[in-house]
């Protein structure tokens, strides 16, 4: 009879052992509730997220500045890669039909067309005389359009001078420019793209348009574009 009660005693201790204490129990409520009411704010958040206008997310998101690499990257991109690749790929040349310059400053009768240069290679270029890029590039033009005319390279030059042609003469004159001159004006401008001067732009025997670049281009950079369209 002791021994069972032994037995039993020491089993109920074991089991008062285990079961958690009056603190135990309210610590474990405490942080269930805290879990429950954290889900709670969650929710809400999420829910008011949703709620506000794209727009507004899109400015937070933006002031927060951590989009701002990702940005910087996709910039790169747009300029380094496909920049190039949209401004080089064929595509048709728009329309040009105007007055030629004489040396002694007249403007026409006679026209250049597109459509009297097709079957020739032509490098036009966009320029003006108070443009120092242009008149670096002037005699880098000439040298060209004396090597590759033989071979159907026609070098064109379209003058957007505000102040009309009237200084085109001395302009040619000073730097030894003897190619063609054509009178241009800002719709021609408009017409082609031109935001910067000098442009070059480079036209395949089919009147496509193969290449636009901006600046004092080399002798062998534009030799490099040239070469391959003979």
């Amino acid at each position: 009879m002791q021994r069972n009660e032994r037995i039993c005693v020491s089993e109920s201790a074991g089991f008062a052992q285990k079961r958690p204490s009056l603190l135990t129990i309210a610590a474990r409520a405490a942080t269930k509730q805290r879990a429950q009411a954290r889900d709670v704010r969650r929710n809400v958040r999420y829910r008011v997220s949703y709620a506000i206008p794209m727009k507004e997310r899109l400015l937070a998101l933006w002031n927060s500045r951590a989009i701002y690499p990702l940005v910087a990257i996709v910039s790169g991109l747009l300029v380094f890669v496909v920049g190039p690749w949209i401004a080089n790929r064929p595509r048709p040349a728009p329309p040009l039909n105007l007055a030629e310059i004489h040396r002694d400053g007249r403007v026409g009768p006679d026209r250049t067309s597109l459509e009297t240069l097709r079957g020739k290679v032509v490098l036009l270029d966009f320029w003006a005389t108070w443009c120092g890029p242009c008149q670096r590039l002037s005699p880098t033009l000439r040298t060209l359009q004396q090597r590759y005319a033989a071979r159907g390279l026609v070098v064109v030059g379209v003058n957007v001078d505000e102040d009309g042609p009237a200084l085109v003469p001395a302009f040619m004159q000073r730097f030894g420019v003897d190619y063609l001159q054509l009178a241009g004006d800002r719709s021609t401008q408009r017409a082609w793209g031109v935001q910067y001067l000098p442009t070059t732009v480079l036209l395949d025997r089919q009147g496509m348009i193969r290449r636009t670049s901006t600046g004092d281009e080399s002798l062998e950079s534009l030799v490099r574009q040239v070469e391959p369209l003979l």
